[in-house]
């Protein structure tokens, strides 16, 4: 990676004059310096600096030639916050004079922050650039030396509070940063979990070599709730080589090979859903991360497969009634007819099951339902409805209450047979091909109602 400002070694001679006679002139420190904007303006480093930077903000250091004892000059960089979400885009790079920028090795974390460490012994002098690519500002001490000063950044002030923030992250540490992603592990073809807001999850995983061919396909379906509508497009998984590891190492924005589209397939409100197709090579070692940008926690099902439809614990399921009546229900729906005939008392429900399986090869299949009741004055069947539901929208029901699942559609009034004795109700849709679906039929009225829903346009039975 280039930096600004290319510096060749004709144009430094000058620089270098009159930094070493600065150097020789300057008694040694360790006090906090802040680095220059640009390698030009580079600030010589002696001992630790510290500084902070803003978003999109960069300092450069100069570490010259000969100051160090140490066999294997090392450098490290600490900063504060901690969170992943920041150290993702804080960027540590090291060039030699000639522009040449150096290997950074044994990335790891020491007492609660972040902690790089350099090899510079192949180059010296050299340049050193810590850069800001994130939305929020940090601050950072740099120790050029590690066998002179360890770095530590001062706790706050409120040592309990310290102490359980500590332990959190050090019992939520595993799946948290390609550094230690857990397994990609399967139990009956999902992984559940929990995202906190603005984090990632992590994980790992490589596929055994299976036969000749040594490419292997995958699908991978995500679901999350709590989903608003909104909540869906900052929610995503995405897969990486595992060569990417040494990019997020120095600091730099790692690159996909791919993430999870947007899709709305459940019929639920309440979930969001994203789904990846694509092969991978055998033997290979394959990152993987769902990230979680909304400001709340989100609980998520991860498949190895493509499902549409899935039953997703916790989710409440649906209630049984106290008394187990066919067609109360949706455990206990009836099956839907052609025709379908009933009575319902005040308040009183009933609900019916089906799925149109025709082995058309067509996805998605046309339906009319036509509702006819009785007796009708004109403003019963403003109170006398029926509604259509997905398997996934029924979970949330509970006997008497629709507050908490969602419909697909539901009946319209239509006045087509120019009887005032009778109410019609009239819907017409699309659902997919070999799906579960119910229809659920309620009496909001204060009087008996009878009723005939049937599967078709109906004019006047």
């Amino acid at each position: 990676m280039k930096h600004q400002n290319k510096i060749r070694p004709s144009n430094v001679i000058l620089f270098f004059a009159v930094l070493l006679l600065f150097l020789a002139a300057s008694p040694p420190c360790a006090t906090a310096q802040t680095g220059g904007g640009t390698p030009a303006t580079a600030i010589p480093l002696r001992g630790q600096a510290s500084g902070s930077l803003q978003p999109n903000e960069q300092h450069w250091f100069l570490a010259p030639q000969g100051e160090s004892t140490a066999e294997t000059p090392r450098l490290d960089l600490t900063f504060s916050p901690t969170d992943q979400t920041v150290a993702n885009f804080i960027g540590f790079k090291v060039f030699s004079e000639d522009d040449t920028q150096l290997n950074l090795v044994n990335y790891q974390k020491s007492e609660g922050h972040w902690v790089w460490t350099a090899d510079t012994a192949a180059a010296r002098p050299y340049y050193i650039q810590v850069v800001n690519n994130s939305d929020f500002a940090f601050d950072y001490v740099l120790s050029w030396r590690a066998d002179l000063v360890e770095a530590v950044i001062p706790p706050p002030a409120a040592v309990e509070e310290t102490k359980a923030e500590v332990a959190v992250e050090e019992n939520s540490i595993v799946g948290t940063d390609p550094g230690n992603a857990r397994a990609l592990t399967f139990n009956n073809n999902v992984i559940q979990g929990s995202v906190g807001g603005g984090t990632t999850a992590w994980f790992e995983f490589s596929l055994p070599q299976a036969g000749t061919d040594p490419y292997q396909a995958l699908n991978y379906t995500l679901f999350f709730t709590p989903d608003d509508g909104n909540r869906r497009h900052k929610v995503n998984f995405e897969l990486y080589p595992y060569s990417e590891f040494k990019r997020w190492q120095q600091g730099e924005t790692l690159t996909n090979f791919g993430a999870g589209m947007l899709i709305d397939r459940d019929g639920d409100n309440l979930t969001g859903e994203r789904f990846w197709s694509g092969n991978v090579i055998e033997g290979d070692k394959y990152l993987l991360a769902i990230s979680n940008g909304n400001d709340i926690t989100i609980d998520y099902w991860l498949f190895d497969e493509d499902i549409i439809n899935p039953i997703l614990g916790p989710l409440p399921l649906p209630k049984e009634p106290p008394f187990i009546i066919e067609g109360a229900a949706p455990q206990t729906a009836q099956s839907l007819l052609g025709l379908n005939k009933g009575s319902l008392a005040p308040n009183e429900e009933r609900w019916y099951a089906f799925r149109i399986t025709d082995f058309d090869e067509q996805q998605f299949e046309e339906l009319a339902l036509t509702m006819i009741t009785t007796p009708d004055d004109g403003n019963r069947i403003r109170r006398m409805t029926f509604d259509v539901f997905t398997a996934g929208g029924v979970q949330g029901w509970s006997a008497g209450d629709n507050s908490q699942i969602n419909n697909i559609g539901t009946g319209s009034l239509v006045y087509r047979d120019d009887n005032e004795q009778t109410g019609e109700r009239f819907w017409h849709g699309w659902v997919i091909d070999n799906e579960l679906y119910y229809v659920q039929i309620r009496n909001g009225t204060d009087v008996q109602m009878d009723y005939w829903l049937f599967t078709d346009d109906v004019y006047g039975p």
